[in-house]
């Protein structure tokens, strides 16, 4: 690189230089002297006006978020006069707080109101539930009670596209389910939901868009996907099934918006514009499979029923698993209890215990007191089962002494019509829940609906369907996450969405959060 001359400089330029090389040393080394070497070269900080941003910057790049928030402030609320940087300080500051709350300083939140509401701001931003109109109105409130603010003066990219997203929710919506046939009762649960959420818009007053109903258990799917193709819907929302949402990808108009009720596949033929929205157990696995890493887990036993979804949830937990010297120690497909038992015996090697006391004891000619070892190196289980063998695994790894290693399981081990006793025996197993199941932390007998648990989740779908259907513009951007009832929902690069959902285990006859 070229050289400056330093004759040709003044003694606040050069200290800005030297500030810039520090930072960006920073940056590209993360030295944790970073700070030490900033005081040192500038210890009368007011001397150099770029000190606040050039600090945020280094200590951003340390990991020490909060304190670069505080440093960004600093710089953000400086006069034009003395300083140029404020608008990327601003801009640092509300990227580092609209990544996560936990970077924000509770000394400048308690202290300064323009940093609480840049917080504030931030919190509503990222509080994508229910209607989007809530959220706008939350806004305007928010404008209103901050109208000397700067980001209020210039607002964030994020804002300007939240108030936009209000001039584009669709007035008309295509809704193509099941509605006869084999998965008559599923598709009635999803429009069950969708219609609920439709009328509480309706009646906070909203407009709620008009909506056509397919049944794709009754009508060829080509022949739907040509008759929405040729009318002005603004979005569809469906297929539910695998093989209708295939056949509509290849036959609908490329240029409509569509939320698929299931998975996409990425291929040629399927636009950015249509996306996929499942309950696939993938998504519960994969998620499994990141806590389990997070949590430092190298060697995993997978537990699954010996059925199509247990296979699927084995391959997606196997796929985010096996990397890093990470492995699967065994794979165990159950069918029934008296499986259950033996396999784990032969995965845990209690078995070959028992033989070898029964070596000795043939050997010695006598009884021996014997408590029989397993292997220690298996750090974590995988579970994916019906809730009847689910209910199996507490007394069975009580039983082969392998009680203490954590149990993660898919939400299908939880059946709320089981006998609350029955459901005691999941309590050493953690498993996932939809947050509208996980939120009501409530005694296990009782029930909101009359249907099955796995159709009461697809009544949550439907729900969800309507509400990232009216945010349909926001599913565009990879940093977008919706709070919704199925999970937390996120935009994949697959062209699905992804659902993180709460880990809860149960404690007497209440399901309480893990906090894992």
């Amino acid at each position: 690189s070229a050289q400056l001359n330093p004759n040709l400089l003044s003694d606040a330029e050069i200290q800005s230089q030297q500030l810039s090389l520090i930072a960006l040393s920073a940056t590209i080394d993360q030295n944790q002297n970073t700070a030490l070497s900033l005081e040192a070269l500038v210890p009368n900080l007011g001397d150099v006006p770029e000190w606040n941003y050039y600090m945020g910057d280094a200590q951003a790049a340390l990991g020490n978020k909060k304190l670069a928030t505080e440093y960004y402030y600093s710089c953000s609320e400086r006069s034009p006069a003395e300083i140029d940087y404020r608008s990327n300080c601003a801009n640092s500051l509300w990227h580092l707080l609209l990544e996560s709350s936990e970077n924000s300083s509770a000394a400048l939140t308690a202290a300064e109101p323009n940093y609480r509401a840049w917080m504030e701001l931030a919190i509503l931003t990222q509080n994508n539930r229910g209607l989007v109109e809530t959220q706008t109105k939350l806004l305007e409130r928010w404008f209103s009670t901050y109208a000397n603010h700067p980001a209020r003066l210039n607002p964030p990219l994020e804002i300007l596209n939240l108030i936009q997203l209000e001039l584009k929710i669709p007035s008309s919506i295509a809704l193509v389910l099941p509605l006869s046939g084999r998965l008559q009762s599923a598709g009635e649960a999803v429009l069950d939901g969708f219609l609920s959420a439709v009328y509480l818009t309706s009646a906070q007053g909203y407009s709620a868009a008009e909506i056509e109903i397919f049944d794709s258990g009754a009508l060829p799917i080509e022949l739907i996907a040509e008759i929405i193709s040729t009318e002005n819907f603004d979005i569809v929302v469906g297929p539910l099934d695998t093989e209708n949402v295939e056949s509509f990808a290849r036959s609908v108009s490329k240029e409509l918006a569509v939320l698929y009720l299931n998975k996409v596949s990425n291929t040629e033929y399927r636009p950015n514009t249509q996306i996929g929205f499942s309950l696939a157990v993938e998504s519960e696995a994969q998620q499994a499979a990141q806590t389990a890493m997070l949590y430092g887990h190298r060697s995993a036993l997978v537990l699954i029923e010996d059925s199509e979804i247990g296979e699927r949830a084995a391959g997606a937990f196997a796929e985010d698993w096996i990397q890093e010297d990470r492995q699967i120690y065994d794979i165990v497909r159950l069918s029934d209890a008296t499986t259950l038992t033996k396999r784990l015996e032969q995965s845990f090697h209690v078995d070959q215990s028992e033989s070898r006391k029964s070596q000795l004891q043939t050997l010695l000619g006598k009884r021996l007191e014997f408590t029989p070892r397993r292997r220690q190196d298996i750090d974590t289980i995988f579970l994916a089962s019906n809730s009847t063998l689910a209910r199996q695994i507490t007394p069975t790894l009580a039983f082969l002494f392998a009680e203490d290693i954590p149990v993660l399981a898919t939400s299908r081990v939880f059946d709320e019509n089981s006998d609350s006793e029955d459901n005691r025996d999941l309590a050493a197993v953690n498993f996932l829940s939809p947050p509208w199941l996980a939120e009501a932390i409530q005694p296990l007998e009782q029930s909101l609906s009359t249907r099955p648990l796995e159709l009461q989740k697809l009544e949550a779908m439907g729900v969800d369907a309507f509400y990232l259907g009216r945010r349909f513009e926001q599913l565009s951007s990879p940093e977008f996450r919706y709070q919704g009832k199925t999970g937390s929902i996120s935009v994949g690069q697959d062209g699905n969405l992804r659902r993180t959902m709460e880990w809860v285990r149960i404690d007497g006859e209440k399901m309480v959060s893990a906090n894992l």
